[in-house]
């Protein structure tokens, strides 16, 4: 590992990217984070209804990253639900998502550090196969739990609390600056439409000097179907893509 700290790209957005980047605080690396991706709460008057009638009838709240969780707190607070979280049990798969529940005063389970949705679901089935699953999540992101639970009959719901928005032109031209001024050493590449993005916004970076990660194997897919070559490949979770960034730095 070099002391050299290289600059490594990263254009998820904020809450997603929040394990990554806590990870890389000890690490010989300089982020330079310039989001592509940015997310509104969305408010719809029938979740709202169904979430009501359904409260009784609700044991787990499962959140499979820090943006849902942020969002549905956000949405909890616009529709005045927040004093009904204290009678879930909430679950979550990385440390960072406990800690901005226990900040907001929620109690956080995490079945284990780095788990995976299969974990939660093996939670739930230790607990109770009876009650309701509420898995808040992201217009057009699929989630793996809501999956798992159809495969064995269980009742959930499912629903996007967040959608993306468009960046700004002028957001943009601010980040492409920036990348005059310090050019990234490493792209990490978090998903297939993230190399898209990247492409627009930073045509000159797709060089072969520069190191590709590839979050998971669907995305190192997406890059070699361009003609890129990716120089790691992790498995999908933040460790793995951590462990990879390692064996660059």
């Amino acid at each position: 590992m070099s002391n050299i700290k290289k600059h490594l790209l990263i254009t998820a957005d904020t809450h997603f990217a929040a394990p990554l980047l806590n990870n890389l605080r000890n690490l010989p690396v300089q982020p330079i984070h310039l989001p592509l991706e940015s997310f509104t709460v969305r408010n719809d008057d029938y979740f709202g209804r169904q979430f009501h009638s359904a409260i009784s009838q609700i044991s787990f709240i499962s959140y499979e990253n820090l943006r849902n969780s942020f969002f549905f707190l956000k949405w909890c607070d616009i529709n005045g639900f927040r004093d009904h979280l204290s009678q879930f049990i909430h679950l979550c798969i990385d440390h960072t998502t406990a800690e901005f529940l226990e900040s907001e005063n929620i109690p956080a389970i995490l079945p284990r550090p780095c788990a995976k949705p299969i974990d939660l679901l093996e939670f739930i089935l230790k607990i109770s196969k009876e009650g309701i699953v509420l898995s808040p999540g992201t217009k057009n992101r699929k989630q793996e739990l809501p999956g798992l639970l159809q495969e064995l009959e269980l009742p959930f719901i499912e629903y996007d609390v967040c959608e993306e928005e468009n960046i700004s032109s002028d957001t943009v031209g601010s980040y492409q600056k920036i990348i005059s001024e310090k050019k990234p050493d490493i792209i990490l590449f978090h998903s297939k439409s993230s190399l898209n993005r990247t492409e627009a916004a930073f045509p000159e970076l797709m060089s072969d000097y520069v190191i590709k990660i590839a979050a998971n194997a669907g995305t190192a897919q997406k890059l070699i179907s361009k003609g890129y070559q990716p120089d790691e490949i992790a498995n999908g979770t933040w460790s793995s893509v951590t462990d990879q960034l390692e064996k660059q730095i």
